[in-house]
């Protein structure tokens, strides 16, 4: 066996070429030694929620397990990662671009009269701060209100008891409980809204990489990548086969998923890839006009690319 790796349990989309490398025997294959921790769930590092001020709200939060040294890479939104490599005091880096291609949408509860963007003007949407569905609701939202018109609400990820993955049920129990006008979703939670007669008011793709210790050499990274880019291909050439780990993600009082019910479109994974600095440079500079991070930070200081092209 390699190097010990220690690798964080994220949300079942976010991880689904993990757990199909990990339950195929892909990581074992490359003789790695890969372990899988929750995040951290504990007193006092999730910030005041229901809030509408993202500056009240930690980066980390769960992801404080690699600040403390206790895992060596987890994966998260394109723009979240950016926030995190300038606040880590760590080391941490942007090492590469994940293969999880997210989708984000904006719902509105049965019944309600929210069809479109501009519905929301003025009106509360739950997010979850410098996480996807934040940014994605920014980006959504702006090319139809003005910035002053959009109104977020942080609800945060929710630690599931029996594995303390993040899931982001809370902000659908607040759509659904009418404490917000709309909320941001992302699979399989976009599946179940709509099941339960959710008006999809917008949606949209997005990209997210992941941050790597110091441990995390460019032999073992590739190792790894070797197995995430086989079970790339073996959930692309057959989604349907793998949606029971979307579908065991949604807690029964809340409603129940069938492979049906999702659509097939919206599942998308990619090769691991550098992360570039055109990209980078596009992203950062949208952050700061939003005030999401602080200026003059290169992409040098943040961005660490330890993969190979593939």
């Amino acid at each position: 066996m390699g190097k010990r790796i220690v690798v964080e349990d994220r949300s079942a989309y976010f991880n689904l070429p993990w757990m199909v490398a990990r339950d195929e025997g892909l990581l074992e294959k490359e003789g790695l030694d890969i372990s899988f921790v929750p995040p951290a769930n504990r007193p006092g590092i999730w910030g005041p929620q229901p809030s509408v001020d993202h500056k009240e709200v930690d980066s980390f939060r769960g992801h404080v397990v690699f600040e403390e040294g206790t895992i060596d890479l987890f994966n998260a939104c394109e723009w979240g990662q950016i926030k995190r490599s300038q606040d880590s005091k760590s080391g941490g880096a942007i090492i590469a671009k994940r293969p999880a291609v997210a989708v984000m949408g904006l719902y509105s509860a049965p019944g309600s009269e929210i069809f479109v963007p501009q519905d929301l003007r003025n009106k509360e949407v739950a997010v979850s701060f410098h996480n996807g569905s934040h940014y994605a609701a920014l980006q959504m939202l702006e090319g139809f209100l003005g910035r002053d018109e959009i109104k977020l609400v942080h609800f945060d990820q929710t630690p599931r008891p029996e594995n303390g993955r993040l899931v982001p049920f809370r902000r659908y129990e607040a759509l659904m409980n009418g404490e917000v006008s709309a909320a941001a979703l992302m699979e399989p939670w976009n599946s179940l809204a709509e099941k339960n007669g959710c008006n999809r008011i917008i949606e949209t793709f997005f990209y997210g990489s992941d941050i790597g210790s110091q441990n995390l050499d460019y032999e073992t990274y590739e190792g790894i990548n070797r197995a995430i880019r086989e079970a790339v291909r073996r959930i692309n050439a057959d989604k349907s086969k793998y949606l029971h780990y979307l579908i065991q993600e949604v807690p029964s009082e809340l409603g129940a998923l069938t492979p049906e019910d999702f659509t097939l479109s919206r599942i998308r994974f990619i090769d691991p890839r550098p992360y570039s600095k055109e990209e980078f440079d596009k992203t950062y500079e949208w952050m700061l006009g939003w005030g999401l991070v602080d200026a003059d930070t290169p992409f040098e200081a943040l961005v660490d690319n330890r993969i190979a092209v593939s």
